[in-house]
């Protein structure tokens, strides 16, 4: 039987759109270096409780998951974004994409 780590590294893009949303954080560990992983897949990850600080920092690492507009104002808006990234991020998002709770987060 396949581990969920190993699972998130091998799924075809049709599978993490599934599984992305409510997978456990194995899977999506494995998902961020599965090459069918896309940037819209990115926003359904973001979704997921399961989602960690470890996990937004190996996104943001990645320019080019990082291009769409929408995947940046979702690691913005994550509860879970260390303030450096959103910080770092914020930058490139309209006034009126950034929600009550980013003042919250200070």
């Amino acid at each position: 039987m396949e581990s969920p780590l190993e699972a998130g590294r091998t799924a075809p893009a049709e599978d993490l759109a599934l599984e992305l949303a409510t997978a456990p954080l194995a899977y999506l560990e494995g998902a961020l270096d599965n090459p069918s992983l896309r940037p819209d897949l990115l926003l359904i990850m973001l979704k997921n409780r399961a989602v960690t600080t470890s996990v937004i920092d190996r996104i943001t690492r990645r320019a080019s998951w990082l291009k769409p507009y929408e995947v940046k104002s979702a690691i913005v808006q994550h509860p879970r974004t260390p303030r450096h990234i959103a910080m770092n991020l914020v930058q490139f998002l309209w006034w009126r994409d950034l929600r009550l709770n980013w003042e919250l987060r200070a």
